[in-house]
């Protein structure tokens, strides 16, 4: 009896342990925001939310996405009403229809997060580190975007003075400014449709786990969030939504940190998705980009003979997942003016989705990576180790 009593107290208590080493953190989207598409997530267990935004070069218009944060082992759980089977024609006989649905043709990328379950209408997979899944439906056409994030370390005090708080819910401004030692913190569940801005400052920061979208703007009437001459900068957790121009841009910046970034753009050229200008010492890592235009921008914006103009310097992107619609991954060195580009590295990439159509002699040759010198500007140093691409055979 005593040995059973025992027995039972060690099971208990292993029970215990092992569900306080799993914590989830889910956000409900603002009523206006979320959508009801053919999907549906669960993360052990809780609905999540779902988001959507524009890509008008793939059928349907659009993609999706959501979000949480976690620590431990999670079980994620996809619905999809639309089967992932092979498509066809309504002409399609009934042996094809048949034949069409023992063809899964359902993904999961990246590749090394493995599916435990797959079936016609259901995904399932686990994970015990933050991840960001692309799960293919039919290609490129509708998919699913799910962004597993860490649960954040030393969240902003709303009543600091020196932050500018957005809590959970829709919040529409003109612009948001940001000077010398002030945060701008987007929480989990908030909607900020805005531009944000900050010019000749030194320790600034955005962070959270919500959106920031300038979706409401006219096309090219601002940027979304751009820094100019500002040093100490880091913009981390958020997801950056619709933008209208340029996305996230940096001008004659010093030491930057770019983290765990989500850009969630698509529906206009011209959107680029990370436009690196005249800037040094910067580091973007842990980031999902998708955008129609251009992904990384390495460019040197200042005036021709500008004598106080910077070099694009010692830069490292690593550990990230791009996908453009219709344009380059990398484009380097193209319109620019700047003394040098030196000391770019990047590592651990992996390339979700590119154009397929290539003409070095055009405009609008879409590459992986696309380096341009122009205006006697020094390129070197430049180098890519470790790139996966995913490749539809197109």
């Amino acid at each position: 009896m005593k040995k059973f009593a025992i027995t039972s107290f060690v099971f208990v208590v292993s029970i215990l342990s092992l569900l306080a080493e799993t914590k989830v953190i889910t956000y409900p989207a603002p009523a206006t925001e979320k959508v009801r598409p053919t999907y549906k997530v669960w993360v052990n267990g809780k609905p999540l939310d779902i988001y959507k935004a524009p890509s008008p070069a793939y059928e349907g218009g659009e993609y999706f996405f959501t979000y949480f944060d976690f620590e431990g082992e999670v079980e994620v759980k996809v619905f999809s009403r639309k089967a992932f089977t092979k498509r066809l024609t309504y002409t399609a006989t009934d042996e094809e229809v048949a034949k069409a649905k023992q063809q899964y043709v359902g993904e999961i990328y990246p590749y090394d997060i493995k599916p435990i379950k797959k079936t016609p209408h259901e995904m399932v997979f686990k994970s015990k580190k933050p991840f960001k899944a692309l799960i293919l439906r039919a290609d490129k056409n509708l998919p699913l975007f799910i962004f597993g994030n860490p649960i954040e370390k030393d969240v902003p005090n709303k009543d600091d003075p020196n932050v500018i708080y957005f809590g959970p819910g829709v919040h529409i401004r003109d612009n948001v400014e940001l000077k010398d030692n002030q945060t701008l913190y987007v929480a989990g569940g908030a909607v900020l449709k805005s531009t944000v801005v900050a010019k000749n400052a030194k320790n600034v920061s955005i962070k959270g786990r919500g959106i920031i979208s300038s979706e409401d703007f006219e096309r090219y009437h601002s940027r979304n969030v751009a820094f100019y001459n500002c040093e100490n900068v880091e913009v981390s957790g958020v997801i950056l939504k619709e933008a209208m121009s340029w996305t996230l841009e940096f001008h004659s910046c010093n030491k930057v940190l770019v983290d765990n970034l989500k850009i969630c753009c698509g529906r206009m050229i011209e959107d680029d998705a990370i436009d690196i200008c005249n800037t040094t010492n910067m580091i973007v890592r842990d980031t999902f980009c998708r955008a129609q235009d251009d992904i990384i921008a390495i460019k040197g914006t200042d005036r021709k003979n500008d004598k106080n103009a910077k070099p694009v310097e010692n830069i490292l992107i690593k550990n990230c997942i791009f996908w453009t619609d219709n344009a380059n991954i990398f484009r380097i060195g193209y319109e620019c003016f700047a003394p040098a580009f030196k000391n770019i590295k990047v590592r651990n990439l992996k390339v979700a989705g590119y154009s397929s159509y290539v003409n070095p002699r055009g405009y609008w040759s879409h590459a992986i990576a696309w380096i341009q010198p122009s205006n006697e500007i020094t390129i070197e140093n430049i180098s890519f180790d470790n790139i996966h691409i995913r490749s539809n055979g197109t």
